[in-house]
């Protein structure tokens, strides 16, 4: 969810790029700030991971060894998140990059960019709404079972996770 909301605030901040110039400072600074997240997403990945290791041999109950393996796997999703957003480049760096190396005009650039931010932001909005008919969906799914079980644990579960889905549903 942090990445899809990112995603929509780098969309907010490159469509106001009119310039190959202003969308070069744009991407450079956006670089910047991508590698800061990455770097304290590691960090705190790995502090979880560890600290779910640790938690996880110390419990005596199930219930709390499960709670302790899903703080691992969680910083581990986060060590993977970070790695992404450290090392690898974006889209908007490979397309700078592409066009930094191509003997275009300031005029062609800017052409480029425009077109470019235009079918980048269509790609957005439709990434949006199949994400919310997919978690709608889902949470509505997680409802109809919940309404069906009879064990009254797994009952709340379901309506948690059902309320979780749809409320991230109508947040995208």
């Amino acid at each position: 969810m942090k990445k899809l909301s990112l995603l929509i605030l780098f969309s907010f901040c490159f469509s106001q790029a009119q310039t190959y110039s202003d969308f070069q400072e744009q991407v450079k600074a956006q670089s910047e700030k991508s590698r800061q997240e990455g770097m304290s997403m590691l960090l705190s990945g790995g502090l979880a991971f560890v600290g779910g290791a640790y938690g996880w041999s110390s419990a005596k109950k199930p219930v709390e060894k499960a709670f302790y393996s899903i703080a691992q796997s969680l910083g581990l999703l986060a060590i993977g998140y970070g790695a992404e957003a450290y090392y690898l480049k974006q889209d908007d760096e490979i397309f700078l990059q592409v066009l930094t190396l191509d003997s275009l005009t300031s005029a062609q650039k800017d052409q480029m960019v425009q077109s470019y931010l235009r079918e980048r932001k269509d790609r957005e909005e439709s990434l949006v709404w199949i994400r919310r008919v997919s978690f709608g969906l889902s949470g509505l799914l997680n409802l109809v079972e919940a309404s069906q079980v009879k064990d009254q644990t797994l009952q709340n579960f379901l309506y948690v996770t059902a309320g979780v889905q749809l409320v991230w549903a109508f947040t995208f």
